[in-house]
């Protein structure tokens, strides 16, 4: 996924058969985010990204053990980050 440092990118990963685990790596294959930061229940899995720079991203889309397999459904949701006036960034807004 391509982000800039305006944007907040928020993939969801349900795993209908496995142990659902995310993560976003940097074009180096540096960990950017991991998931267990927002939410991971019942098979899913949820990450909350905004960057601190502008940049492609990996999403890796696995099970949390490394070895189960399954169905699974990967969406991906983007959202602007509004600019507070004096210029700097806040948090998206609920």
């Amino acid at each position: 996924m391509r982000r800039s440092r305006s944007s907040t990118g928020q993939p969801d990963l349900d795993g209908t058969q496995f142990n659902a685990f995310l993560r976003v790596e940097d074009a180096e294959a540096r960990l950017a985010a991991g998931t267990d930061v927002i939410s991971q229940c019942e098979g899913n899995a949820r990450l909350i990204f905004a960057p601190r720079q502008a940049g492609i991203f990996l999403v890796v889309a696995t099970s949390a053990h490394g070895q189960e397999t399954g169905g699974y459904t990967l969406m991906i949701r983007e959202f602007a980050r509004p600019l507070a006036t004096n210029g700097a960034s806040k948090s998206p807004e609920p």
